[in-house]
């Protein structure tokens, strides 16, 4: 909450503020306003009114003139081109090195923007709200993907992530109900609190064997996710990751002996027990579930409560199974115990709760 209040401030901020320092026509003769950096580097920035006044077809040249001094433009600045709805697209010159916070804030209208190569960074909420953007390519130049970066960004149906980017921040993609599928590179570590929250297209995803960490309701509300894979490598996941993922049906996990190292929020002490209770939820049933052969023993209570689970498979790696380890597992018909399974308590299966 104190993080959604102060970006609120910060964005009432320019609203009241002087902005420019000068002012210039591009060769399409839009005004475009800057603020000096230095002798040789201009900003873009907003004009000092209630709202920007930008629209249609904008390009920022390279550089720019003003009093007789030619600067190269670098950077688009903070809130720049916010809330000009009736911006439909923008073409950045390759001097750009930088997009700054909330540059594209609430331009509704804007449907394509190329960034090129040479920018380095975007800064938080920089395309906040920009609705009918359909796809975008973030330049192999951008090493992090800021909280908020694509956050409402309904109409977005593609974008691509470069293997540079190891991180990606929270909200970063929430609500971008657009989005079918996204592939995230093997550079990625973490994924960011509530970061495809609410993207209800996503059907399938794979997290790759570098990401650490998932964040707190990261995929919740995706109710078009029907399967998801988690590597080994995440020691970490967020409470309710997968919370209301309605669709979901299929999780793999790649090595579950390896969940012991993992901090579940709210877990107890057998994290197998939260294959159901933490990937999903009441209105969530997981049907199928492949148990890697690196598992040796199923602890009490493991799959408790999964009663949309219909299929099983244990390797024979595995030698005892706790007790009520399937307790409440309605929808199990049928089960194959190996042979290496030596040790098989009296209620291994019940449906009492």
């Amino acid at each position: 909450m104190k993080k959604q209040l102060l970006l609120l401030a910060l964005l009432l901020l320019p609203l009241v503020a002087s902005a420019y320092d000068f002012a210039v026509a591009n060769e399409d003769g839009v005004t475009i306003y800057y603020n000096t950096i230095d002798d040789n580097r201009a900003s873009v920035t907003y004009m000092n009114t209630n709202y920007n006044s930008y629209s249609g077809d904008v390009k920022i040249p390279q550089t720019v003139t003003s009093s007789g001094k030619t600067r190269n433009v670098t950077s688009i600045g903070q809130y720049a081109f916010c809330y000009c709805s009736g911006l439909t697209s923008i073409t950045i010159p390759s001097s750009v090195m930088s997009i700054g916070g909330g540059a594209f804030f609430g331009c509704s209208g804007l449907t394509s923007i190329t960034i090129p190569n040479s920018v380095t960074s975007i800064g938080e909420s920089a395309f906040y709200n920009c609705s009918s953007l359909t796809s975008i390519t973030i330049p192999s130049s951008v090493t992090s993907i800021c909280d908020y970066a694509f956050y409402g960004c309904k109409g977005l149906t593609l974008i691509s992530i470069p293997s540079s980017v190891t991180s990606i921040g929270d909200y970063a993609f929430y609500g971008c109900k657009g989005l079918t599928s996204i592939t995230i590179p093997s550079s990625v570590t973490s994924i960011g609190d509530r970061a495809f929250m609410a993207c209800s297209g996503l059907t399938s995803i794979t997290i790759p064997s570098s990401v650490t960490s998932i964040g707190s309701e990261a995929f919740r509300n995706c109710s078009g996710l029907t399967s998801i894979t988690i590597p080994s490598s995440v020691t970490s996941i967020g409470s309710v990751a997968f919370k209301y993922c309605s669709g979901l049906t299929k999780v793999i996990v790649s090595d579950i002996a390896a969940w012991c190292g993992i901090s579940f929020s709210g877990s107890g002490s057998n994290p197998l027990y939260y294959a159901h209770h933490l990937y999903s939820d009441e209105n969530t049933e997981i049907t199928e579930l492949t148990i890697p052969n690196s598992v040796t023993s199923i602890g009490q209570y493991a799959f408790e409560s999964c009663s949309g689970l219909t299929s099983i498979t244990i390797p024979s790696s595995v030698t005892s199974i706790g007790d009520r380890a399937f307790q409440s597992c309605s929808g199990l018909t049928s089960i194959s115990i190996p042979s290496s399974v030596t040790t098989i308590p009296v209620l291994i299966v019940s449906f009492y709760n």
